[in-house]
């Protein structure tokens, strides 16, 4: 299916739990980003997840949106001007993609005010020094993979990657490795802890993101808002 006017008219919206204003394309087979101007810049949040999209980008300039959803589609690049597209983006979800280099996901330093930000289960989060590399490319990152980013991380990331300065490791050695034998499913979720909805601190507006990012169908996501105004935020 394209992205065109009929798709975004039909589409579930929706003021989220952090209070703003989101627009669900998940599951509709697009194929490729194409007509945002459709979106008139008017969403906080667009969920692209479950599609079949290959290129991150595209997108006519949308200021007004941070978080961006595009778990389980087939992302191998990153458009290089995504920043000015989306100067204001501040959270990105790309678990289970296709992204395979380092390199491709330089095109991220672009965006100056990312700070959360998930690669998880994409081919390049077995490359060596994967962490480091996005660290020392995206100084804003707060969180990245559902992991905060440690002060130490920063300076050994600064050691391996200088800014303005050539590598002291070789990009073109870092293939993905194999993917580790892990029997059984992932861990659990931790469970939740109560708290008030008031006045949400970073980080927990960052764990409920990470928490909306990980869910797979919408039910999960109405489960999850069901939490939230109980006053149970993921944790």
């Amino acid at each position: 299916m394209r992205f065109a006017a009929e798709l975004v008219a039909h589409a579930a919206q929706r003021m989220n739990p952090l209070g703003e204003r989101e627009i669900s394309l998940r599951g509709y087979k697009i194929a490729a980003i194409e007509n945002t101007g459709t979106l008139k810049d008017g969403y906080d949040c667009v969920d692209l997840s479950d599609n079949e999209i290959k290129t991150l980008g595209n997108f006519a300039p949308s200021p007004r949106l941070g978080t961006l959803f595009l778990n389980n589609n087939r992302v191998s690049r990153v458009d290089g001007d995504l920043g000015a597209q989306l100067p204001n983006l501040h959270t990105l979800m790309l678990t289970r993609n296709a992204i395979e280099d380092l390199e491709g996901l330089g095109a991220l330093a672009s965006c100056t005010k990312l700070s959360l930000l998930s690669c998880a289960e994409n081919p390049v989060t077995r490359c060596a020094h994967y962490r480091s590399y996005l660290v020392a490319k995206i100084p804003t990152l707060k969180v990245l993979d559902f992991k905060k980013v440690k002060p130490q991380e920063r300076v050994d990331a600064k050691k391996l990657f200088p800014e303005g300065q050539p590598p002291t490791v070789d990009l073109r050695a870092m293939a993905p490795k194999p993917p580790p034998r892990v029997p059984g499913g992932a861990p659990p979720p931790p469970p939740g802890r109560p708290a008030g909805l008031g006045n949400l601190t970073d980080d927990q507006k960052a764990a409920i993101r990470a928490a909306v990012a990980a869910a797979s169908t919408p039910e999960e996501v109405d489960e999850l808002e069901r939490q939230l105004r109980a006053g149970i935020i993921p944790g």
